[in-house]
């Protein structure tokens, strides 16, 4: 199913969700156990409320976040109000005051990639060491609050008593990275330890590259030039065995599932494992990490290419996956858990107002990345908005980015600093009670489509304002988003001002509350996505036929 043969985001009220639900029924009887889905990869939570979503409708749907602790791929971003700091977002540490006891799922698997291995296989009860079931359950960090150091080591105990020979191989990458980059051995030592790298027998102990894993380099390299024959950058066997070491343990991991589906760069270990049927979730991957001349790209682009299914999540990457020439395909919206938006914070959204003393409160969560996000073009509508309303006017914006300190300087050049509060990065919760108080919501300025900040604030009844072009995302979704269009500051400050009108807010929320519940609802991405899985297992049939031996 493509999306050039016809398919269409779903929309509710179909009856295709009951039959879905026969079939899972069918699966389940035919299996003797219920349909199994690993979701690998959890940026931005995307991996997280889809698992989440396909689990409340009977799929064994499981989740790993591996080598990957940033702040917002973890659950209780999502679940939790997290009211005090957590220090640093890429290894953060939550406050007991917030998590007050609050236990992950056991659905959710996290941590360095060789302990989410054995996690999902003790899972499962297919582990066949004794020893490694035991430190696994020993040495799993229990609680999300575990301090970094804490996990740290207990990660390099795991590592050392499991797969001594993985641990002695890490530890010697991270010393002779240390040596290059601060550039502490003289030329001649340097040279002597690069010809004893090269001995076989350093390579088989030190990087695992085996006579098997250079064959499957050189099958791979072949694959990419015969899908990509036109490219000028080419894939050579050492970029693939520097990524197809871990591929054994990739098998493994994907081995109790029906179906791989992997986010982002993700794909890369279905495609080194010869993982069948994979299905691949893009959200703006393959805008930024298939086309450049680099091995990770390269990879990444045959990965998709090679997939069973791509579910495409922007419209602007339509042409991408074109260019790349992967034959299956189809749109899918960001997952929101749009009941979760519905809730009434009223009180909260009234005390944050209040605490603030705004009459008009803007919103703009997006990070200060201006060449993507165009963050300027939003700080530069400031003073216009402000010459026309009498009203006071704050705008709350989101202190991350690496624009931020350019950002505070031309909010104080243009006389606004008043006028600005900032926050850190928010949870879900409290940005939905920020998005809730707020007038209206400022998305991104330069690209023509939306991601989720739009559906979030269309799902919580609030308007929001982006570079939207209808048009781009038709393909996607076919009745245009309720998103206030606007692409330069003038146009910006003009749309907040025709927002603030009583006739025109009131018709919004009606025209927002039918637009979420037809195109995104949690049910729309649970359709779409059960719709394919069943496609593709019927399309492979009994074997798997596009598998590449590892």
């Amino acid at each position: 199913m493509s999306q050039k043969d016809g398919a269409k985001i779903s929309t509710p009220g179909n009856a295709e969700l009951t039959q879905l639900r026969v079939w899972l029924k069918e699966f389940e009887l035919r299996k003797g156990r219920p349909l199994r889905v690993l979701h690998i990869g959890n940026i931005a939570g995307n991996g997280y409320l889809n698992t989440k979503f396909l689990r409340s409708v009977g799929v064994e749907a499981d989740l790993v976040s591996r080598d990957y602790s940033h702040v917002m791929s973890l659950p209780e971003w999502e679940d939790v109000e997290l009211l005090h700091t957590h220090g640093d977002d890429n290894n953060p540490k939550f406050d007991e005051r917030d998590v007050q006891g609050y236990e992950r799922p056991d659905w959710f698997i996290q941590g360095p990639f060789l302990l989410c291995v054995e996690m999902v296989q003790s899972r499962y009860g297919i582990n066949g060491s004794i020893w490694h079931r035991f430190l696994v359950k020993v040495i799993r960090p229990r609680k999300a609050i575990t301090a970094t150091m804490g996990n740290r080591v207990r990660y390099a105990l795991f590592l050392a008593l499991s797969h001594p020979r993985q641990f002695l191989s890490r530890v010697y990458l991270q010393f002779r990275r240390a040596v290059k980059a601060r550039n502490i051995a003289p030329k001649w030592l340097q040279q002597t330890v690069k010809a004893w790298e090269s001995r076989p027998l350093v390579q088989k102990i030190l990087f695992n590259k085996k006579n098997h894993i250079m064959k499957l380099s050189k099958k791979i390299c072949a694959l990419f030039q015969q899908r990509f024959p036109d490219r000028p950058d080419k894939l050579t066997p050492a970029e693939v065995a520097n990524m197809s070491v871990d591929a054994p343990q990739y098998k493994k991991m994907f081995a109790p599932y029906d179906i791989v589906q992997a986010y982002a760069t993700e794909p890369i270990g279905a495609l080194l494992s010869g993982k069948r049927p994979y299905v691949t979730f893009e959200h703006g991957t393959l805008r930024h990490f298939t086309t450049e001349d680099d091995p990770l790209h390269r990879l990444t682009a045959l990965a998709y290419r090679e997939a069973d299914h791509t579910f495409i999540t922007n419209g602007d990457c339509l042409s991408y996956a074109e260019r790349l020439g992967i034959d299956h395909y189809s749109p899918i919206i960001h997952p929101v858990d749009v009941e979760q938006h519905r809730q009434d914070f009223s009180k909260d959204a009234q005390r944050i107002r209040e605490e603030l003393g705004a009459e008009l409160l803007i919103f703009c969560p997006v990070r200060h990345d201006y060449e993507i996000k165009g963050t300027d073009k939003a700080i530069e509508a400031l003073p216009l908005i402000k010459e026309k309303t009498e009203r006071r006017v704050v705008m709350i914006m989101s202190a991350w980015g690496e624009q931020v300190e350019e950002s505070r300087a031309k909010i104080e050049a243009l006389g606004c600093a008043e006028n600005v509060v900032w926050r850190d990065s928010m949870c879900r919760i409290s940005m939905i009670k920020h998005i809730q108080a707020s007038d209206i919501v400022f998305d991104q300025f330069v690209l023509p489509v939306f991601g989720s900040t739009a559906p979030q604030t269309i799902a919580a009844g609030k308007p929001v304002v982006s570079s939207y072009v209808p048009e781009e995302t038709k393909w996607l979704i076919p009745e245009p988003a309720p998103i206030v269009s606007a692409f330069s500051a003038k146009e910006i400050a003009d749309r907040v001002i025709e927002t603030l009108d009583p006739k025109w807010r009131a018709d919004y929320k009606v025209r927002a509350r039918q637009w979420i519940d037809t195109y995104h609802s949690p049910q729309n991405a649970i359709i779409d996505q059960l719709r394919v899985y069943r496609d593709v297992l019927e399309r492979y049939g009994p074997t798997p036929k596009r598998q590449i031996s590892s």
